[in-house]
C-alpha cells in the first residue's frame, strides 16, 4: 500500500494539482490546514484535496487549527483523531493538535491529552498487523523535533511510542525537523510543510520511504 503524507499546510494549496496522486492509495494529512482558522477554511481546503483525490483521505487538524475543523472533518469522514481506521492489514490512528507553545495557538492540549488520545486510537485498530501513527506533535529528542538546534517535541508522545512501538510515525508541527529517524522499531517521519511544497511518499508494506519537494 503505497500512502501520500502531508502536512502544515497553513492555507496554501496552490500545489495540490502538481502533487503524483495517481499511484497513491491513501492521502494522508497531519494537519495545521490553516494558519488560526477554522470551519470555512478547512472545509474549503478539504474540497481541493477531494477535488483532486477521489481514494481514501484520512486526517487529522494541527494546533494552528481551531477545535471546530473536527467537525469538518468527521463531516467528510476522513478524521482519526483519537480513534482509528483498518485498511486490509493496515492501521491508521492519529492525534492532533500540539503541547502548550510560546505562541498561544488555537488547538494546543495537556501532555497527557495528547497520550490519552493516542491510546485510544491505538487500542482501536490493535489487532492490525501493521500500525501507522499519524501525530501532529513529534516525539522529543529526534531528528523531527530538532528546532534551529533545540528539540522541542513532545516527551510524552514519545513515551507512547516507546511502549506500543508504532511501525511508523508520521508527523510535523516543526517545520525545521525535516527527516527520518527511528525510536526503537518505529520509524520516523517529518516531510516538512506542504506549504513549502514537501510531502512524503511511503510503501507502508515495504517500509519505503521517499521525502520528497515539488
Amino acid at each position: 500500500m503505497r500512502v501520500l503524507f502531508l502536512t502544515d499546510i497553513h492555507n496554501n494549496i496552490t500545489s495540490i494539482e502538481k502533487l503524483p496522486l495517481g499511484d497513491i492509495d491513501i492521502l494522508l494529512i497531519g494537519g495545521d490546514f490553516t494558519l488560526r482558522g477554522g470551519k470555512q477554511e478547512i472545509e474549503a481546503i478539504v474540497k481541493e484535496f477531494k477535488k483532486n483525490f477521489d481514494g481514501k483521505i484520512l486526517s487529522i487538524i494541527g494546533n494552528m487549527d481551531k477545535r471546530e475543523g473536527l467537525e469538518v472533518l468527521n463531516k467528510y469522514s476522513v478524521s482519526i483523531e483519537c480513534s482509528g481506521v483498518q485498511i486490509g492489514d493496515i492501521g491508521f490512528f492519529g492525534c492532533g493538535g500540539s503541547e502548550k507553545t510560546p505562541f498561544d495557538t488555537p488547538n494546543e492540549k495537556d501532555s497527557n491529552e495528547i497520550y490519552d488520545c493516542l491510546v485510544n486510537g491505538y487500542n482501536s485498530i490493535e489487532k492490525a498487523k501493521i500500525k501507522v501513527m499519524i501525530c501532529h506533535n513529534p516525539p522529543f529528542g529526534t531528528t523531527c523535533d530538532k528546532a534551529i538546534d533545540k528539540h522541542v517535541g513532545s516527551k510524552k508522545v514519545r513515551e507512547f511510542i516507546e511502549k506500543y512501538s508504532p511501525d511508523f510515525c508520521l508527523t510535523g508541527h516543526i517545520h525545521e525537523g525535516i527527516g527520518q529517524d527511528l525510536i526503537g522499531k518505529t520509524k520516523l517521519i517529518n516531510p516538512g510543510p506542504f506549504k513549502d511544497n514537501r510531502f512524503a511518499v511511503i510503501d507502508i508494506s515495504k517500509g519505503i520511504i521517499n521525502l520528497n519537494m515539488l
